[in-house]
């Protein structure tokens, strides 16, 4: 399908630019959506189970042991991140927490 786009108004080929950008997207997710199918049934003849998810998987959160303790406010610091205001450097060991 060809058409002159030198003849038709400014307005009309922004319109039609959005509607065709619109239609590609929808046609390459049908088609995507299509082909994940296809390549289950694939792997199912296969025996074989998929490997890879569409999704990133969730990251375990990262759990820091307390290594230091604020004396008079009880707070706790792992020794990473940003240092806390009651952290004085010098005295790091009045502040361990007993193992």
């Amino acid at each position: 399908m060809t058409f002159a786009v030198s003849d038709l108004p400014l307005d009309a080929l922004i319109e039609s630019r959005v509607s065709i950008e619109q239609e590609i997207r929808q046609r390459a997710k049908a088609e995507l959506a299509e082909l994940e199918g296809r390549r289950a049934v694939l792997l199912a003849l296969l025996g074989d189970a998929p490997k890879v998810s569409a999704e990133k998987p969730a990251k375990a959160p990262v759990v820091s042991i307390a290594k230091y303790r604020d004396p008079d406010s009880g707070k706790t610091w792992s020794g990473k991140g940003k240092r806390p205001l009651w952290f004085d450097a010098g005295r790091a060991e009045d502040f361990l927490i007993a193992a």
